[in-house]
């Protein structure tokens, strides 16, 4: 991710644009690839890209600074970041509310249980966050989890509590 993306996702952000607001603007960037086409063109005029985004904007009912942002990334030739500028954005959206994303990876479907175990455990290891989890099934996995945060990764695998016995009994 460039840090220009990150930049404009900042500005993004400043605009007090909610989220919702650029949620349903990237389904209907994702859903029409000619629009991310026509926005990246350099041979397209920009007053023609301007009139897209000001029916696009009208229809969607999006904010004057959401539109006028769209058509500022225009002139400038940065449409080709959008999706690493909306990325950017959701992660300083929820760094700036406290929310931290995981990712819990398992061979199949966890028990509620496990499920309020490891949540428990975020809790504690991250008490001011709100906590937010997807789950991934990944068949490959023996047993167990992996839980990712961040950066962060908890092995809690059989493959990885094997290697954890391991190297306890190697002393590597």
């Amino acid at each position: 991710m460039t840090q220009e993306a990150i930049n404009n996702a900042k500005v993004l952000y400043d605009l007090t644009l909610e989220r919702e607001t650029k949620d349903a603007f990237k389904v209907l960037y994702d859903s029409m690839p000619q629009l991310k086409t026509v926005l990246d063109d350099p041979i397209i005029p920009l007053e023609k890209k301007h009139n897209i985004i000001d029916k696009i904007a009208e229809v969607g009912a999006y904010p004057n600074s959401f539109k006028n942002f769209l058509k500022r990334l225009c002139d400038y030739g940065q449409t080709y970041e959008l999706e690493e500028i909306f990325q950017a954005f959701d992660e300083y959206w929820d760094e700036k509310h406290n929310i931290l994303q995981t990712k819990i990876i398992c061979a199949k479907q966890p028990e509620d249980d496990k499920l309020v175990q490891v949540m428990e455990f975020l809790q504690k290891k991250y008490p001011d966050k709100e906590i937010k989890t997807e789950i991934c099934i990944d068949e490959n996995l023996l047993g167990g989890m992996c839980i990712s945060v961040g950066w962060e990764e908890y092995d809690w695998s059989y493959e990885g509590r094997l290697k954890q016995l391991e190297r306890k009994l190697t002393g590597r």
